[in-house]
C-alpha cells in the first residue's frame, strides 16, 4: 500500500516523521523528507511558524498541563471515562448550590424553640476586619441558620422569638429558608434564598476549586484520549 504524503498537512507530515519505522520502510521514509522539504520550500512552515508565534501564551499554557498519551485503545477509554467521571461527580456537588429549590420542595419542621440568638463573627480578610452576622435556632438538638444576615435584622429576630415558643422552619440541611410563628412570616422565602445562595456558593467553593484544577490539569490528557491517533499504515510499500 503506497502512502500519498501530499494530502497530508505540514503538521501530519511532522508528526509521522517521528513515528515512522525508517529502517523498516527506508523508501516511504524518504518519501517523506522529500515531501516535508517541498512545503519548507513552499513557505508552508512560515504560515506555522507565525501561528505559533501569535499564540506563544496559549501554547506555553497547553504544554504546562500535564499530559498521557496512551497507546492502548483500552487504557485510553479508561482515562477518558474516569476524566469524564470525576467532572461530573464534581458538577454534581457544585451545581446545586448554584439553583434555588422551590418552597414547595422544602420540608416543613414545626417544632418548639430550644435557643435562638444572632452570633456575631469577626475575622480577617485581604487585611481588613469583617464583621458577620449568623442567625441561629436550636431545637431538639438540630441547629439551623439563617449565614451573614444583616445586622439589624438579625438581632430584630432574634429578639421577636422566646424560648420555648412554636415556629415553622422550611429548611434545606441546616440552612432555614423560610421561618414562621403562627400565622406570622418572620423571615420569608423570597428574602432568605438570596442568604442560602450565597451560603452554599461559600461551601461549594472547595469543589468549585477542584473542579477547575482537576479538569485544566488532566485536559490535555483527554484531549489526547479522545482525538484519533495519526494513521501510519505498516504495511510494505
Amino acid at each position: 500500500m503506497e502512502v500519498n504524503y501530499t494530502k497530508y498537512s505540514y503538521q501530519e507530515l511532522l508528526e509521522v516523521k517521528g513515528v515512522i519505522d525508517k529502517q523498516k520502510y527506508p523508501e516511504r521514509y524518504q518519501r517523506l523528507l522529500n515531501e516535508i522539504e517541498l512545503r519548507i520550500k513552499n513557505g508552508e512552515t512560515s504560515t506555522i511558524e507565525n501561528s505559533e508565534m501569535d499564540d506563544d501564551d496559549s501554547s506555553v499554557l497547553w504544554d504546562s498541563l500535564v499530559v498521557y498519551n496512551f497507546k492502548n485503545r483500552y487504557y485510553r477509554i479508561a482515562f477518558g471515562l474516569f476524566y469524564a467521571l470525576v467532572s461530573v461527580a464534581l458538577l454534581t456537588q457544585i451545581l446545586p448550590a448554584f439553583f434555588h429549590t422551590k418552597l414547595a420542595n422544602l420540608p416543613a419542621y414545626e417544632t418548639t424553640v430550644d435557643n435562638i440568638e444572632c452570633k456575631q463573627y469577626t475575622f480577617k480578610q485581604d487585611g481588613k476586619n469583617y464583621t458577620e452576622y449568623d442567625l441561629k435556632v436550636v431545637s431538639y438538638g438540630f441547629t439551623f441558620y439563617v449565614i451573614d444576615m444583616k445586622a439589624s435584622t438579625c438581632k430584630n429576630t432574634a429578639n421577636r422569638i422566646n424560648k420555648g415558643e412554636k415556629v415553622t422552619i422550611w429548611y434545606d440541611g441546616d440552612l432555614i429558608y423560610q421561618l414562621a410563628r403562627q400565622n406570622d412570616v418572620v423571615l420569608p422565602y423570597q428574602y432568605l434564598k438570596r442568604y442560602v445562595w450565597h451560603a452554599k456558593v461559600n461551601n461549594s467553593f472547595s469543589f468549585i476549586i477542584g473542579f477547575i484544577l482537576f479538569v485544566s490539569t488532566f485536559f490535555r490528557s483527554f484531549v489526547n484520549c479522545i482525538t484519533p491517533q495519526t494513521y501510519v499504515p505498516n504495511q510494505d510499500d
